[in-house]
């Protein structure tokens, strides 16, 4: 099981810096320092990296994962927040022979193909049929609870193989990849 996800990073401010990546900011408020995205997948579990790749904050985090789906092999079920939720790269993404468990946009209101006994129902969206699984989930952090309604699109349609409840408690491990990024910079 591994996971997706993207983070934006602050570099040297230099005019070098600002040529290539640009500045960023909202309306006439700029930041202080130019950006980086940074896109990683991780092994959830150990935080081990398995690839990373950067590119300018004009750059997508799909755009920068698609480098990364040599990493990709079949058995491996991969976590995405819904940051990647994209029909084609759902397709391009299922093409590496890797499954994945990925959060979907509330917007999304993908027809119904058919209505499975454990309550998820298959849907086509990508030219994929998926399964969708919605689920509330309560996120608790040193600041607080939160809850909300996770929709979750998965290549593993077999309710009986691969039950619901059990496809929402591997999608926790989806936040794993969160404080992986900070691995590296923590003193030895």
């Amino acid at each position: 099981m591994c996971a997706f996800d993207g983070t934006e990073l602050d570099i040297a401010d230099s005019t070098a810096n600002r040529s290539a990546c640009g500045t960023h900011g909202h309306g006439d408020k700029q930041a202080g320092y130019p950006h980086l995205r940074l896109v990683a997948l991780v092994a959830c579990g150990t935080r081990s990296l398995l690839g990373a790749a950067f590119g300018t904050i004009r750059t997508t985090e799909r755009d920068l994962a698609l480098v990364l789906f040599g990493h990709l092999d079949a058995g491996m079920l991969v976590l995405l927040d819904r940051g990647f939720a994209a029909g084609q790269w759902f397709s391009d993404l299922h093409a590496t022979g890797a499954d994945f468990l990925a959060r979907v946009p509330a917007h999304w209101k993908p027809g119904t193909v058919e209505r499975l006994h454990d309550g998820s129902r298959l849907v086509l969206l990508g030219g994929l049929t998926l399964r969708l699984i919605e689920a509330e989930i309560t996120i608790a952090t040193a600041g607080g609870k939160r809850t909300g309604v996770y929709r979750l699109a998965t290549t593993l349609v077999d309710p009986d193989r691969f039950p619901a409840l059990d496809l929402i408690e591997q999608y926790l491990h989806r936040w794993e990849i969160e404080t992986a990024y900070s691995e590296p910079f923590r003193a030895s």
